[in-house]
């Protein structure tokens, strides 16, 4: 977002709903939201049922501490309902939160235990890898858990877009190998039990290509300057590529030249003396000084004889097509000439079509109206006698394969749906079109024997099924052809969430009265948003904003609103893709 107001939520607490101070006879509930923090983090623990007295409060307790220790309270403000927030302790333990009625020194309600830990740590054991390297990650202070899981990622890829998960199996520490992942800039996430709530991420991690350099030549003829191409060098003002005998030590150079601090190009070498070289690249490290980033295949510098070479213009040919043979290098006689023979023809004489070159030393050769077969083409010198010259690799001349079969495909037509919302919609095509062909709908992380729901293709070779009345939760589709019990497709994951709903208190406010937005269903991005809107205003145009700290339901307070008619809508994950919007209501002498 690039224009959002400074306003934030005004209350710690936030009242769910607020007014008489009246006795209920509500049941009396709280509880964290959370089976566990990290120290030192926000504890955040929901509560129902309370009088609505001002002098109502919570405290948080060390598990089992009598009801005259609180570590720390915090009053409701004479909330009867709402979202509580305490500081964590910095030592680890179990606690409880505890409910007291004002005046009262007996708690009321106690919340389930929940634990305060350390907070996870995620590292890897490098901060730059090259492709092929094995990255190592080391987890501790996991909740232990049989279902937390630690995954790589994109740097700025979605929770729910992993690349490659690893479960910890109840270990609370702990170290995984991933392998073979391309060149990009990455990072690794945290979660415990099963979900893709975001406890701990790393610091990001680069994955390179390793440099190389290779000579344009294997051979090149005495006195001919050597080119060498590099890519991928590290960049830094020092570099530079040097030519040496092979396995000669870094320190015995031969020559060498700079490549100015470019990472891509070309360095080009003069004045060596017939031999064998190899050429390396050197780039600066601030621990150890000038290494050596890569070396080169071997290349000669010497005489080089002109060899005579014979290639065609394909390697296969359709039945009937003309093929062309080139040739270079021959001796420029009357007697020189091209033929075609089987590929396993042992006699030069034993040819299937042939041509003189006449006299030429280069040329081209067309040959029509080939069998079909595998072939060589070869240069023959007549003198009396048959000198074979040179030999083309192997054709061959069929008819053309039939056109590939394209591979099975199904997508769904969105990744998040709303509950009770369209169905999911999969699409599918190139399926095998039998009767057994099936589509499924699966918890993440669940066996194939284990669909929520199932749709039948119908023998259907493309089309579309669709699953509706999908409860709120984390799915993948799986596809199952030809009555395969294992799946033999498999769809990222989608999301089926709750809608989002807004309720302003009121629909009318008083001047200068601070305006309430009770939220539910939002997806729980610590950077969805709610705002203040004129009633027809763009998506962009907020008159004041507020975060939703990553709950998914709760309330904000806005005030300081100018007397006027407004809506409120919300937003997920700093976007400006808009979940729900409220009636409108007005503030001030705009109202009824």
């Amino acid at each position: 977002m690039t224009t959002r107001g400074a306003m934030f939520p005004l209350l710690t607490i936030i009242a769910a709903c607020a007014g008489s101070v009246e006795p209920r006879t509500d049941t009396i509930t709280v509880a964290p939201i959370r089976a566990s923090f990290a120290t030192n983090a926000a504890i955040t623990v929901e509560y129902a049922g309370m009088p609505g007295r001002a002098g109502d409060w919570l405290g948080l307790f060390v598990a089992g501490s009598a009801d005259d220790a609180p570590l720390t309270r915090v009053s409701t403000g004479g909330a009867r309902s709402g979202v509580a927030t305490f500081s964590a302790p910095s030592s680890p333990g179990s606690y409880v939160v505890r409910i007291f009625f004002d005046g009262e020194r007996s708690a009321r309600a106690e919340s389930p235990a929940f634990s305060v830990m350390p907070p996870p740590t995620l590292s890897t054991d490098a901060t730059e890898y090259f492709v092929g390297d094995d990255v190592i990650v080391s987890f501790a202070n996991f909740a232990g858990n049989e279902t937390d899981w630690v995954s790589i990622y994109g740097v700025d890829d979605p929770d729910i877009r992993y690349l490659s998960r690893r479960f910890t199996r109840g270990a609370t520490s702990g170290t995984f190998v991933f392998h073979s992942l391309p060149a990009g800039l990455y990072d690794v996430r945290g979660f415990f039990a099963d979900t893709f709530q975001r406890e701990v991420e790393s610091a990001p991690f680069l994955i390179k290509t390793p440099a190389s350099l290779v000579p344009l030549k294997q051979a090149y003829a005495s006195g001919e300057t050597v080119a060498i191409d590099f890519a991928n060098m590290p960049g830094g003002a020092g570099d530079w590529i040097g030519i040496f005998s092979p396995g000669a030590p870094d320190t015995a150079i031969i020559a060498a030249r700079p490549t100015e601090g470019a990472r891509f190009g070309l360095v080009t070498i003069g004045g060596l003396a017939d031999g064998t070289y190899v050429a390396r690249g050197f780039g600066a490290s601030a621990s150890s000084g000038t290494v050596r980033a890569a070396e080169s295949i071997r290349f000669t510098i010497g005489p080089i004889p002109s060899p005579v070479t014979l290639t065609t213009s394909a390697a296969s040919y359709a039945s009937g097509a003309s093929v062309d043979v080139s040739y270079v290098g021959l001796p420029g006689t009357a007697v020189d000439w091209i033929a075609v023979y089987p590929a396993n023809a042992t006699s030069d004489a034993d040819f299937v079509a042939q041509q003189s070159t006449h006299g030429l030393l280069v040329g081209d050769a067309t040959f029509a109206g080939l069998p079909d077969g595998t072939y060589v083409a070869r240069a023959v010198h007549d003198d009396g006698g048959l000198e074979r010259l040179g030999e083309s690799a192997p054709f061959s001349i069929a008819p053309p394969p039939p056109p590939p079969i394209p591979s099975p495909t199904f997508a769904p037509d969105a990744l998040r749906y709303t509950a009770g919302g369209a169905p999911i919609a999969v699409s599918f095509a190139h399926f095998p079109a039998t009767s057994r062909d099936w589509i499924g709908l699966f918890l993440i992380g669940s066996g194939d024997e284990l669909p929520v729901a199932a749709q039948s293709t119908a023998g259907a070779a493309s089309g579309t099924v669709r699953f509706g009345g999908v409860p709120i939760g984390c799915y993948t589709l799986r596809a199952f052809l030809g009555g395969a019990l294992q799946h033999a497709l498999e769809s990222a994951p989608i999301e089926v969430a709750a809608a989002t709903t807004l309720t302003p208190s009121k629909l009318s406010y008083a001047s200068a009265e601070s305006v309430t937005i009770a939220f539910d269903g939002m997806p729980g991005s610590s950077t969805d948003w709610i705002g203040i809107f004129a009633p027809d205003a763009s998506d962009t145009a907020a008159l004041a904003v507020s975060y939703t700290g990553g709950l998914t339901s709760g309330t904000l307070v806005f005030a300081g609103l100018v007397d006027g008619t407004y809506v409120a809508r919300g937003y997920a994950d700093d976007s400006f893709t808009r979940e729900a919007e409220t009636v409108v209501f007005v503030v001030g002498s705009a109202g009824p």
